[in-house]
């Protein structure tokens, strides 16, 4: 079950991204990897996480239908107020919706909007679907978390360094900033009607 290339807990380490303390302790089982970690180490060995888990094959793991988006919090499709996620991870929130058949990353969540910044192709109470490991491109609807930790629901338009931010409903002028001075850009995968 041991990786092609996969000598030591440094060699495991460097393929899950994680220090080989981290490894060291997940096989003396002082600890057990996070969900992101265990779902990378059951890649690299080739087997799943319920067995490296239990040492066993989940029966539902075999017929298993793909796993809900969550939605984890607001996006503020308005002036950009603070969200709080309650530190939900990818597997739980407060609400979950069906995952797209095509959806493969599997840190996506979902946000209810909040505001009417993206009215009327984003309105208020809406859900949107975000696919944080996508590529960003300008013209995309996008989550924006900014060193203030305000996150928003706008539209992206990149210009070298600079990056635009800015909103459907003309009310609302757009926000400009430097790349460093946003934490992230989440791509907006759907955007679900409610």
């Amino acid at each position: 079950m041991v990786a092609v290339g996969v000598r030591t807990n440094t060699d495991l380490a460097k393929l899950i991204e994680v220090h080989p303390v981290s490894v060291g302790e997940w096989i003396a089982e002082k600890n057990e990897p996070r969900s992101e970690h265990l779902i990378k180490l059951a890649k690299v060995l080739n087997t799943s996480p319920e067995y490296l888990l239990y040492g066993q094959e989940s029966k539902s793991a075999v017929v298993a239908e793909p796993p809900p988006v969550y939605v984890i919090s607001y996006a503020e499709a308005g002036a950009g107020k603070s969200f709080e996620d309650s530190g939900y991870p990818p597997w739980a929130g407060y609400d979950s919706i069906p995952r797209p058949p095509d959806l493969k990353d599997e840190n996506s969540y979902a946000l209810k909007v909040k505001g009417d910044s993206m009215a009327p192709a984003i309105e208020e109470g809406w859900i949107v679907i975000v696919a944080p490991n996508a590529q960003v491109r300008s013209k995309d609807f996008v989550v924006a978390k900014d060193v203030a930790e305000n996150v928003r629901l706008k539209k992206v338009k990149f210009d070298g360094e600079i990056v635009q931010l800015y909103s459907v409903n003309p009310a609302y002028p757009p926000e400009v900033y430097q790349k460093k001075d946003l934490i992230f850009l989440h791509k907006v995968y759907a955007i679900i009607p409610r």
